[in-house]
């Protein structure tokens, strides 16, 4: 099985996060931060699988009903199972369209895998990791321990088993006499020893042991002799059974002897040479039909002529066909390219007489300018028109900035100066930081006012009726350490009290249990104890003592006595009575000793029970004065009246309460000071707002004449007014800069138009100078009209293109006649392999092509016919070997048969065959003897039928049966009598031993029962454990030690070569690590890295011998990338190495 995805869907702090690991089978590094989820999702996977742990675990953001997890799995066998857990109750497995999953099937697709398997086997962190290599180590390495641990997950099994045996041990030694067992054992010997000594006299014991010991002698001569004879009878019967098998063994041995010269041929004899003789014969015949095939084919490689020195020139004789074609169009084209040329050489000629250059066409390199010459003249028109229109633009913006600077200047004007009212922005600047303080003053009143209200309902919530606070914190109260002392010394005397009450209970239900059982073993009369048997022969006694001074004695002053003990029955009835009573209780004693021991027991625990109970109450009582003391000294420490004691001696406010009374007193306290506080800032408040008033007031009477100050106006008046002379001094300000800097601004856009235009004049004039020298250097008339001149360049453009042409043309038709003069010469260098060389040079061509195409096939026909007679020579020499390898397995098979003829081949192996089947019959026939021979040789059992006979062994063996019948009924006999003996002495040890005795060893023997059930048990489990650890070594040792060790050694770098079993001193399997230059080194020399990597690689090859024969399962691996590098010479590896490191 593998995962194809984990979905964490609301799990830990995840949320639709999807785990992918892919459609194939790899190994997937999942790495983090600290935090980042790592261990959640290990979790979460075993939580997906086998269900959610009865506790939440990682509900960081969600609550239980809302936590889901999925997953997609794939089986071994390709089966895919997709589904989703959730922690409902009702269907916690849906399938992807929510219909429910069974949990059974999901069960089913793991293979039955449970989630403690799952968990130690297949999952295995960094503390787990190091535990087991531990283990592994203070274990010396021990092979079958090492495999098992690797195997199951399961660590430190030397100490489950040592601790087993020790256990087993405390209970019994063979040779011991500490343990349980021992000791219980001896005493019931004891025991046993003492019944009989009091019961039974040496002499008749004496007397019963010798009668057993004759019949015990008597017994084993009997069953002496039935052993006898049953030997006796098996022997006869094997002779009777033997005796015609002899003779069929010596039949089959006189066979083998006349087939002794034979040779043993092998099996398959007789189809070799079968098979050779056809090979033989079919391969001679294929042989000839090849060698006349292949001289026919010689004959017809002769016939065929090629024509070397064609073929030879095949490459250039191709290339001059493909060229055939190109030189004959080109021919034709020639007369009309010299026309075309013809033509733009006029064209020219008409060009340059408009130009008024000098008219030589076919030299226009030579008459025209150099092209960049031209292209300057061009950039220099170019530029003209451009400085042209600049300086037009640059002369109407010079006009339009002289107008709009004496607009300005207008506007400028027609504005005021303002005086300065910084100070008033500053003042009401300030104001507004204070906000709304008016509303702020009476919020703080009324806050105030309702506190104080607040606050001395809660004074009087403490018992303070006044509610003032001078009065709470006037009150002399106890310390806080006496506070927490008295409240210790009260939980102590409560807890003792709880602990008393509940002891109390637990007796009392003990006490009703136990005389519920008492009564339960009364009402059955199947118990009694010694006490109740003292006590009635008491009363026996005290009643037979009223007898005899009564009847006998003859006393009249017992009456009254004998009236009050036979409680108003006759006294002979009575004691009659007493005495049935008391062989009752003897009998019951002797007979229920395990129920009676019990019955004593139980009655004693009531009386320890009873005599619990009183202590405990007296101990109440004493607890209840302690309380009743702490109530008085409680109520002392505090005013008075603020605690009261009640009926019951207990105060109404306890020391926990008074904690509280104490913190709430703290924090009224608190409360008051900081209502004090509130009461100083809302008057802080108050000040701040009249001086700001003020300050605005005075500002406002010097910006503003028609202003007029009211001491009723409030701030908030003040603040709007001087908002309404800020906004107004701000516009005429405004306007004024506004002005001023439209002034500036188009004096200096007139400067720079001015400026401009100079500029630009200059340029032109600079322009002129340039052009004329330009014109003079192309031999071009200078003129300063840019217009004409751009004509005469148009004119150059165009013969520029016809010089371009008339230059194409006249290379093209250079080129064809060349082409033409080099084709002809290559035609006449082969044109010497022709019988008749015509006159053009295309047609030669194509007869050279022709002769070549028919040179080509001669080739491939002859090519074709000597690969076909290359195949055969193939075929012949295959039949020749052929023929070579059957002759020579026919010899062989002659020589293995030693024979000169391979005709006499089928007449040995008919013999052959026949002495192999005598030989199978032979062993077969011994086989069987000797199967029921009891052990002896195929020649003592055939010694035994020397001279017997069938009628003899026959008449024999009914006489062994007639003794072995009366043998078995004297047997039978003294089995009974033996019986019998040992049933009387029994019987009589039974009828005289004493009742205590009997009740103790009873008592003994069912103790003992129990401690041998529970010695059985743990020997079993220690049995058991080592038994399955030796069977998992044994079925698993040389696969898994094999994948182990190149693991490990994969693990370590190749520092070690792998892993081995030895045995040690004591004669045990152990585990050896092989190191590159130190040899083999045992397990307690390793370094800690090494022995993780050692238990690691175990622990894999164990995982890898599961998926081979079970569903496989995904083994999940958590721990330290730095740790598991695993050695200190791996310590500085990357984590990419260890990647590649747990991949193989």
């Amino acid at each position: 099985m593998r995962i194809d995805r984990l979905h964490l869907l609301a799990y830990g702090n995840f949320r639709d996060k999807v785990l992918d690991f892919g459609k194939d089978p790899g190994f997937h590094l999942i790495y983090g931060l600290n935090e980042a989820g790592k261990s959640t999702a290990l979790r979460a996977l075993s939580s997906v699988l086998f269900g959610y742990p009865h506790k939440v675990e990682d509900g960081y953001l969600y609550g239980s009903h809302d936590i889901r997890l999925g997953a997609d799995l794939i089986a071994k066998d390709g089966r895919k199972l997709a589904f989703t857990r959730t922690r409902q109750r009702k269907k916690p497995l849906l399938l992807e369209d929510e219909s429910p999953l069974a949990e059974g099937i999901l069960t089913a697709f793991l293979g039955g895998l449970s989630r403690e398997t799952f968990e130690k086997v297949f999952s295995l962190n960094h503390e787990r990791l190091r535990k087991h290599a531990q283990a592994l180590m203070s274990e010396g390495g021990a092979l079958g321990l090492g495999l098992a641990e690797a195997g199951s997950g399961i660590s430190n099994l030397r100490k489950k088993l040592d601790d087993l045996s020790k256990e087993r041990k405390e209970y019994f030694l063979p040779t011991g006499s500490k343990p349980v067992i021992n000791q219980k054992i001896s005493k019931l010997s004891e025991i046993k020893k003492e019944i009989r000594a009091r019961t039974v006299s040496p002499f008749e014991y004496k007397k019963h042991l010798k009668r057993i010991q004759i019949l015990e002698e008597a017994l084993g001569e009997a069953r002496k002799t039935r052993d006898e004879i049953e030997r006796e009878i098996r022997q006869n019967e094997r002779i009777l059974r033997t005796l015609p098998k002899r003779s069929e063994h010596e039949a089959l041995s006189s066979k083998l002897l006349n087939l002794a010269e034979v040779e043993i041929l092998p099996p398959e004899a007789a189809s070799e040479r079968i098979r050779a003789e056809s090979g033989l014969t079919s391969a001679t015949k294929a042989l000839d039909q090849v060698k006349e095939l292949i001289a026919e084919i010689e004959g017809q490689i002769d016939a065929i002529e090629v024509d070397s020195r064609i073929i030879d020139h095949e490459e250039e004789i191709s290339h001059l066909e493909k060229r055939s074609g190109a030189i004959a169009k080109s021919l034709e084209d020639l007369p009309r390219r010299e026309r075309e040329r013809d033509l733009l050489l006029s064209q020219a000629s008409t060009l340059l007489q408009g130009a008024g250059l000098p008219d030589i066409p076919d030299k226009l390199k030579e008459t025209l300018p150099p092209l960049a010459r031209q292209r300057h003249i061009s950039s220099l028109i170019e530029r003209r028109a451009t400085l042209d229109g600049k300086i037009d633009t640059a002369r109407e913006n010079e006009k339009t900035a002289e107008r709009e600077l004496d607009r300005a200047r207008e506007e400028l004007r027609a504005t005021t100066e303002t005086p300065d009212f910084s100070e008033l922005e500053q003042i009401l600047s300030e104001a507004d930081r204070l906000g709304d303080i008016s509303s702020e003053i009476e919020k703080g009143r009324r806050s105030v006012f309702q506190a104080q209200n607040i606050l001395a309902e809660k004074i009087r919530s403490l018992g303070v009726s006044s509610g003032e606070v001078s009065v709470l914190r006037e009150m002399v109260l106890p310390s806080d350490s006496t506070v927490s002392r008295m409240h210790e010394e009260h939980l102590k005397i409560q807890n003792e009290a709880k602990e008393i009450q509940s002891t109390l209970r637990k007796l009392e239900k003990e006490e009703a249990t136990t005389r519920k059982k008492i009564q339960q073993l009364g009402r059955t009369g199947e118990a009694a104890t010694l006490e109740d048997l003292e006590g009635v022969r008491k009363r026996r006694e005290e009643g037979w003592g009223l007898i005899r001074g009564r009847y006998i004695e003859g006393r009249n002053d017992l009456e009254e006595a004998c009236r009050t003990f036979a409680e108003n029955t006759p006294l002979a009835d009575r004691f009659e009575e007493l005495e049935r009573e008391a062989d009752r209780l003897s009998d019951v004693l002797r007979t229920h000793a395990k129920e009676s021991a019990e019955l004593e027991l139980l009655r004693k625990q009531v009386e320890l029970g009873e005599t619990l109970l009183e202590q405990e109450t007296r101990s109440l009582a004493i607890c209840e004065k302690k309380q009743k003391g702490f109530s008085e000294s409680w109520t002392a420490l505090w005013p008075n009246g603020l605690v009261t004691v009640g009926p019951d001696n207990r105060p109404d406010r306890l020391p926990d309460a008074m904690q509280e009374w104490l913190k709430k007193r703290e924090e009224i306290l608190l409360e008051a000071e900081r209502i004090e506080q509130q009461k100083e800032e809302t008057a802080l408040l108050l000040n701040k707002e009249r001086e700001s008033a003020e300050r605005l007031s005075a500002v406002l009477s010097v910006l503003d004449p028609g202003f007029s100050s009211s001491p009723s106006a409030s701030l908030d008046t003040l603040r709007q007014k001087s908002r309404l002379i800020l906004e107004k001094l701000r516009g005429l300000r405004s306007l004024r800069e506004k002005a001023e800097e439209a002034v500036r601004t188009e004096t200096l856009r007139k400067k720079q138009a001015t400026e401009h235009v100079k500029e630009l004049s200059g340029e032109i004039a600079e322009w002129k100078d340039q052009f004329l020298k330009v014109l003079r250097e192309a031999g071009l008339p200078p003129s300063e009209d840019h217009i004409s001149t751009k004509s005469v360049l148009e004119t150059l453009g165009e013969l520029n293109t016809l010089r371009e042409r008339i230059k194409e043309k006249s290379d093209q038709i250079e080129k064809m006649r060349s082409d033409h003069e080099e084709f002809s010469r290559d035609i006449a260098r082969y044109s010497k392999f022709l019988d008749k060389v015509p006159e053009s040079p295309p047609d030669t061509s194509a007869l050279l092509g022709q002769a070549l195409q028919k040179s080509r096939e001669n080739r491939i026909q002859r090519s074709a016919l000597e690969k076909r007679l290359e195949t055969e020579n193939k075929n012949r020499i295959r039949f020749e070997n052929a023929i070579r390898e059957n002759e020579s397995l026919l010899a062989t098979l002659c020589q293995q048969a030693k024979c000169q003829d391979v005709s006499d081949l089928p007449i040995l192996e008919a013999r052959s065959k026949e002495k192999q089947e005598a030989m199978s019959a032979l062993d077969e026939l011994e086989r069987h003897v000797l199967s029921d021979g009891s052990g002896l040789s195929i020649e003592e059992l055939f010694a035994e039928c020397q001279d017997a006979s069938d009628d003899r062994i026959r008449s024999r063996l009914e006489d062994l049966r007639i003794k072995k019948e009366e043998n078995d009924k004297r047997l039978e006999q003294a089995i009974s009598e033996l019986s019998t003996e040992k049933n009387a002495l029994e019987a009589l040890l039974a009828e005289r031993q004493a009742a205590d005795m009997v009740q103790e060893a009873e008592f003994l023997k069912s103790r003992l029962v129990e401690e041998i059930g529970d010695y059985v048990a743990l020997t079993l489990q220690e049995a058991v454990l080592r038994r399955s650890i030796e069977v998992y070594r044994d079925r698993n040792q040389g696969p898994i030690l094999l994948k182990a060790g190149e693991l490990f050694s994969a693990l370590t770098e190749r520092a070690y070569r792998g892993v081995k079993a030895d045995i040690d001193d004591k004669g045990e399997p152990i585990l050896l690590a092989e190191h590159t230059e130190r040899g083999s080194l045992e397990i307690s020399s390793l370094s800690d890295g090494t022995l993780d990597a050692l238990y690691l690689a175990l622990r894999l090859a164990a995982i890898d011998k599961h998926n081979e024969s079970f569903e496989p399962v995904p083994f999940d691996l958590l721990c330290r990338l730095s740790y598991i590098a695993l050695g200190n010479h791996e310590e500085n590896r990357k984590g990419n190495h260890v990647a590649r490191k747990a991949r193989s």
